[in-house]
């Protein structure tokens, strides 16, 4: 799944080759989406942690442009570190739904934690 897209994307990242390691990086996100959404049943589903790896992986996108395309064009850099820092935020505010899922079983319905609360 998205575990071996992000393995594509990186070693393409890693060889400059830019179109490749793009196209990996948007179906490492569509594949996470999927995932979600198919674990949990639904778009309601998807919480914190998701749309963390999410913002995170689209990092990863505006870093390549930045680092292959726009000969590490600062301006890009500053917009790749926001959206880490964006993934970096929403990825803790979800650590105790995580903690709280992992101990009570993903099914709980008390564990329904909306995307921004």
């Amino acid at each position: 799944g998205h575990v071996a897209t992000w393995a594509i994307k990186d070693f393409c990242w890693a060889q400059n080759a830019l179109a490749p390691a793009l196209l990996s990086d948007i179906g490492t996100i569509a594949l996470l989406i999927y995932g979600g959404v198919r674990e949990t049943g639904s778009w309601r589903g998807l919480d914190r942690t998701d749309a963390a790896w999410v913002v995170w992986t689209f990092s990863n996108f505006t870093w390549i442009l930045c680092e292959v395309k726009y000969d590490d064009n600062l301006p890009l850099r500053y917009v790749s570190a926001a959206l880490a820092a964006v993934a970096f935020v929403l990825l803790a505010l979800g650590r105790d739904h995580v903690r709280r899922r992992d101990t009570q079983g993903h099914e709980a319905e008390d564990l329904k934690q909306p995307l921004l609360v």
